[in-house]
């Protein structure tokens, strides 16, 4: 499992950031970006490994940091 989660791990990382931009500014994402998503992802994953393996506490703080982590995402309502 920990190998399944270092491999994981090693691909999410070659997900390179995105250009983020406005609406009417250019072709890119509006609001967060791939990295920023796969960022949360990736502990939000290791927090459900810790939680198999009987390791609560540290599952505890993987989720914490997942949470840190979006709420520090920008939001805006999309266009209509």
């Amino acid at each position: 499992v920990w190998m399944a989660a270092a491999v994981f791990k090693e691909q999410a990382s070659k997900i390179k950031e995105d250009k983020i931009t406005r609406p009417g500014k250019g072709i890119g994402l509006y609001s967060t970006g791939h990295r920023a998503v796969t960022d949360v992802l990736i502990h939000q994953v290791m927090a459900r490994l810790l939680v198999v393996s009987g390791e609560l506490e540290a599952a505890v703080e993987e989720l914490q940091e997942a949470v840190r982590l979006q709420d520090s995402m920008p939001y805006a309502e999309p266009p209509r």
